[in-house]
């Protein structure tokens, strides 16, 4: 997948982030490419 965006401007990224009720989201991490490391 491929998004573009402007430095300066804004993007949307798709990630679903759905869990099961009662749980929550504590982490996400974004990799990119091939990257072992997080980028954000």
């Amino acid at each position: 997948m491929e998004v573009e965006g402007l430095v300066g401007g804004g993007a949307a990224l798709p990630c679903d982030v759905s869990h099961p009720e009662g749980d929550q989201l504590l982490l996400l991490l974004w990799f990119k490419g091939s990257l072992t490391t997080p980028i954000f």
